[in-house]
């Protein structure tokens, strides 16, 4: 995680100060913005810790703070190195991250429900068309609800586990178990996450 910056004296203008200026934090989104992309890591520490929080806010329907946490985390330093490399946002950065982190969650449910719920190569499965967005959509709302219906501490293990790829001993440490113990959790949660979603996609169906 990029560190926040350390305070500094106002600006005589309203023109970006240079790298180490105080008031940094005093700056709005676009002069920040702008000093980002000069290579400025005390501005894109200060653009972090201005928008981490919300970020938190903003995931907290996953279910869990500290997934919630993660997926802020990244989303944020996502938006910091899209900004390092020239690209991002100009002003809405909010608007920006918001996008960042619907993204980022829809190709970790996506993962989460290809390598646990169906098998990819079932027969057939390489003949048949690529499902449109209506479904997709379907998909990851199923996932959503099958996901929150599991206990949290089953939901913790899956995301940690598959979504995020924590090793295990990471994720015991997290959770006060050894890794043996986060092993036979994940597969419990695991068969449970499978058994629950044939059972809403039948449902779905119906």
């Amino acid at each position: 995680m990029l560190s926040s910056p350390t305070p500094a004296p106002a600006a005589d203008d309203d023109r970006p100060a240079a790298a180490g200026h105080p008031r940094m934090t005093d700056w709005d989104d676009p002069a920040l913005v702008e000093a980002v992309r000069t290579g400025d890591m005390q501005a894109a520490g200060a653009l972090y810790a201005r928008h981490y929080p919300f970020a938190v806010r903003a995931a907290g329907g996953i279910g869990n703070p500290g997934i919630a946490e993660d997926l802020a985390s990244e989303a944020m330093t996502r938006v910091v190195a899209a900004l390092l490399n020239g690209r991002g946002p100009d002003r809405a950065v909010r608007a920006y991250l918001l996008t960042t982190m619907r993204n980022l969650f829809r190709d970790r449910l996506r993962k989460l429900n290809g390598e646990i719920s169906v098998d990819p190569l079932e027969e057939g499965a390489m003949d048949r068309p690529e499902p449109d967005p209506t479904e997709r959509a379907l998909e990851r709302r199923i996932v959503l609800d099958v996901m929150a219906e599991l206990p949290e501490r089953w939901r913790e293990v899956l995301w940690r586990t598959i979504v995020i790829e924590e090793p295990l001993p990471v994720v015991g440490a997290s959770m006060g178990l050894n890794a043996n113990a986060v092993a036979a959790l994940s597969y419990r949660a695991r068969s449970a996450f499978t058994k629950a979603y044939v059972r809403a996609v039948s449902t779905a169906a119906a």
